[in-house]
Order: structure tokens, then C-alpha cells, then sequence
């Protein structure tokens, strides 16, 4: 299993592990690199499911697939293998995606399980919320809460648990896709839109009363929390480092004022999809911050990015897609400023090379470039990024029209660590160069649109919509969406 480890995307991995197996295990692996393994685990094709016992016999995580296209059918792991895991020595329950496991199971975890910690029953479907009401009086010490997706889940289960648990540090209640509205229907999404709970200010005012030590918050697609109700818990929360709030009406720029007064330590703001258009003061009293998420906010000001470019210095990752105001100036001033950038999105924007060769100069330690249809890039900016930021693993620039083969040649020559290159619809960009690329980079994940030899184009899914989703299972994986 050491080699597993050390060999990771070269493995493969069919089936669970099972309960008494792990916990023989469970000595010989740190916490990290058992989550580090199965967040692996979900590229795999051939992993589907995955259930690990781990910490010493601490920590439970059931792990599943995501799920490719709706039409798959989705692998669950055993109910019953569930439960005979469950033992007096956990501290953390991870159950995300479990949809089928019935409410009776978690009905079991108090008498089985009592010295809870943290709990992530992200997309239980059926978890009932006089349970979760049931779980908080026997678990004061909750320190971790995920309920997202959970359709059942009230007010009632929210203001339990600002009652119950006061030592709370992380709650997640985010409710559907932050574009749910673009997703094709089908019977997993009609069974999500049918269960959608609703959280009120009232239980967001309850938690933020009670529980000042929070400093992890993610209410995506709350539709009923207003701006007051997250000015009460940036107020009554000074403490928060993390707050996600995105397609949700409770963003404004009041209540983004209220968030910059009272949370300097705020380190990651995402409110992607809001129709907020300052953040100027946010970026002057959070000097902390290292992510910026104002994705699909068409109306963010330049003044805004400017502020952020100036007083952000430990800023790592900056997605300003679908933003109409941003000019080569401001990114610029952000290149300029913030040399520690490692993911940067711009979909969409208008900018020209100065502002990625800008990009190229400044942040060597670039990983993650998305530049889908920024339709007035060239080759120079693109070369220029290969030469110097070698640390690239993903690059989109799927609809950048005036690519050549030669930019993406010396992207796949450069960059050693590159795993995800997408350059559909780039239509100066030959097969041949592709064919290239492909037997000299194995295991490359290459998206692109060029016809074959044959004339045939490939399908290409394009994304549906535009997301900061980084998986992470040891978190709970707050931004993660089906």
C-alpha cells in the first residue's frame, strides 16, 4: 500500500476496503495521505467506490465516484459495511453522497459512535431533520457540520444546533448547483429541486449568536438568508476565515461592507454569481485574503480589482470570469502585486497578451490558467507562460481562435506537470499537433475539437458552467457539485 501511495494515478483500485482490514491499516497512514488517496481514488474510472478507516481507527470516510453524466448509474457502498464500521474510536463521520443509506443509520450513530467531532452527511437524501436534531444533543462537541443537499433539513435542525453546539468551527449548508437553472433535467435533479430545504435568517441570526468561534461558512443558493443575516453572522463571527455565499441573495454591498469591518482574518471570499459590484472594501480590511471568487458578477468594478491587486498580496487565486470590466490594466496591477498567484480564471474576459504575458512574468508558481474565449490571445502570451511557469498542471483555452500548433507545443514541452489541456474550437490548431502531443505526453487529458484524418470531429462537453469546485475530501468538499 505504500506503493499505492507513491504511485497514484498509476493504480487501480475495484473495490472497498474492508472494515477490519482498514483498521489494521489505519497505524500505518497519516490522515492526509489516506485522503490524498482517495481523492485520487475518484479520477479513477475504475474506482468507484471506496470506504476507509483511518487516524488510528478515527476517522470514517465513505467515498464515491463522481458521477460522469447523469445517465450513469451512481455505485454505493454497502449500507451494512457502513455500520459494522462504526465504533467508540471515531471522531469524524465523512458519509457525502450516501443517498441511499436510510435515516435508521444515522439514527445509530450516538449509541455506536459518541464522541463525535465532525460530520459530513452532504447529499443524504433521506436524512430526516429530527435527526440531525437527534445527533446535536448527543454530539455538544461538534466541531464540523456538512449538510448540504440534505432536502429534509429545516430551520429547526440549524437553530438545534446553534443551541447544542458552541464549539462549532465549520458549517456547510450550501442548497443546489450555483447555476442549477442551466442543468438538463433529469430524475436526480428533479429529486434535488423537490427537496431543497430552505434556511431563513432566523437560523443563520441563531448559529451566528451562538457559535463566535465559526470560522468556516458556505450557504450557496441560501435564496432566503438576506444581506442582514450575513451582516449578523460577520459581525457576531470575527473570527471566520472562509465564507462562501455563492448564487445567493444575502450578498450585497452592504452586507460585503459589514464582512470587511468585522472578519480581518477573512482568507477566502467566493460569491460567484451574486449581483454585489464592490468589493473595494472587503479588499482594504482583509489583507489576508489568498482566494477571490467573483466569477458571473458582470458588474464588479474595476475599482474593486484594483484594491484587491493592492492590499491582497497573498492572493493565490483570482477568478474574475464573465466580469465586463476587467481590462489588461487590472490584471496586470494584479500580476504586478501578487506573485504568488497559483490558479487564475478569466472566461470570457477581454484581455489582450499584455495581460497574461504580465501573468507569465510575475507568477512562476501558476498552476491552474483558465481562458476560455478570450478570443484575442495569441501564441506570444501562451509561449510566454510555458517558458516560465513550468508548474502548470491545467490549461483551457478552449475558443481562443488565433492559437496556433505552436503554442501548444511548447506548452506540452515545458510544462512537465501539465495534466489537463483543453483547446477545443481553436481552429488554427492541426491533428497532427495533437497526435504529437498526445504520444509524447502519456496520460495528458486533452480536450479539442480538430478533425482526424477522416474528417470526424469529436464531441466536446463543454463545461456547464463556470465553478471553482476543487475537490477535497478531508474538508467535505464545500464547492463540490453532480
Amino acid at each position: 500500500f505504500k506503493c499505492l501511495m507513491r504511485m497514484r494515478r498509476g493504480v487501480t483500485l475495484h473495490d472497498l476496503l474492508a472494515a477490519h482490514f482498514a483498521e489494521t491499516l489505519a497505524d500505518f497512514f497519516a490522515l492526509a495521505d489516506v485522503a490524498a488517496l482517495a481523492s485520487s481514488a475518484r479520477d479513477f474510472r475504475h474506482a468507484p467506490r471506496l470506504l476507509l478507516l483511518t487516524g488510528g481507527g478515527t476517522e470514517l470516510i465513505a467515498c464515491h465516484r463522481r458521477r460522469l453524466k447523469p445517465s450513469r448509474k451512481r455505485t454505493t457502498i454497502p449500507e451494512a459495511l457502513f455500520i459494522s464500521c462504526l465504533s467508540a474510536r471515531l471522531r469524524a463521520i465523512s458519509a457525502r453522497h450516501c443517498e441511499d443509506f436510510a435515516d435508521a443509520t444515522f439514527r445509530m450513530l450516538p449509541s455506536r459512535c459518541p464522541s463525535i467531532t465532525s460530520l459530513d452527511l452532504g447529499h443524504c437524501q433521506k436524512l430526516k431533520s429530527t435527526t440531525v436534531q437527534a445527533l446535536v444533543v448527543s454530539y455538544p462537541a461538534l466541531t464540523t457540520l456538512n449538510l448540504d443537499f440534505c432536502g429534509l433539513v429545516t430551520n429547526a435542525s440549524l437553530k438545534a444546533v446553534a443551541r447544542l453546539c458552541p464549539s462549532l468551527r465549520s458549517l456547510s449548508i450550501n442548497q443546489a448547483h450555483h447555476n442549477a437553472h442551466l442543468l438538463t433535467s433529469s430524475p436526480s435533479t428533479a429529486n434535488q429541486r423537490r427537496r431543497r430545504a430552505t434556511f431563513s435568517d432566523a437560523s443563520v441570526t441563531a448559529i451566528a449568536r451562538s457559535c463566535p468561534l465559526l470560522a468556516s461558512f458556505s450557504a450557496d443558493c441560501s435564496k432566503d438568508i438576506s444581506p442582514d443575516g450575513i451582516a449578523t453572522l460577520a459581525t457576531n463571527c470575527p473570527k471566520l476565515k472562509t465564507l462562501s455565499l455563492r448564487c445567493s441573495n444575502g450578498v450585497s454591498d452592504e452586507s460585503i461592507d459589514a464582512i470587511a469591518e468585522s472578519c480581518p482574518s477573512l482568507v477566502s471570499f467566493d460569491v460567484d454569481s451574486t449581483n454585489i459590484t464592490s468589493i473595494e472594501s472587503l479588499a482594504r480590511g482583509c489583507p489576508s485574503l489568498t482566494n477571490v471568487n467573483v466569477a458571473n458578477c458582470i458588474d464588479i468594478t474595476d475599482v474593486s480589482i484594483t484594491a484587491v491587486a493592492e492590499h491582497c498580496p497573498s492572493l493565490t487565486s483570482l477568478n474574475v470570469s464573465y466580469c465586463k470590466n476587467i481590462n489588461d490594466t487590472l490584471i496586470i496591477a494584479v500580476a504586478t502585486n501578487c506573485v504568488k498567484l497559483q490558479r487564475f480564471k478569466a472566461v470570457g474576459a477581454h484581455i489582450t497578451d499584455a495581460s497574461i504575458t504580465a501573468i507569465a512574468e510575475h507568477c512562476p508558481s501558476l498552476r491552474t490558467l483558465d481562458l476560455m474565449f478570450c478570443e484575442s490571445l495569441t501564441d506570444t502570451s501562451i509561449i510566454a507562460i510555458a517558458t516560465r511557469c513550468v508548474k502548470l498542471a491545467e490549461l483551457d483555452t478552449t475558443g481562443c481562435i488565433e492559437l496556433t500548433d505552436a503554442a501548444i507545443r511548447k506548452i506540452a514541452d515545458c510544462c512537465p506537470l501539465l495534466k489537463t489541456l483543453k483547446i477545443a474550437f481553436c481552429d488554427s490548431i492541426s491533428y497532427t499537433a495533437i497526435e504529437e502531443i498526445l504520444d509524447s505526453n502519456d496520460g495528458l487529458n486533452l480536450v479539442h475539437s480538430a478533425p482526424d484524418e477522416n474528417g470526424e470531429i469529436p464531441t466536446v462537453d463543454l463545461p456547464e458552467s463556470e465553478s471553482d469546485s476543487d475537490s477535497d475530501i478531508s474538508r467535505g468538499g464545500a464547492n463540490e457539485y453532480d
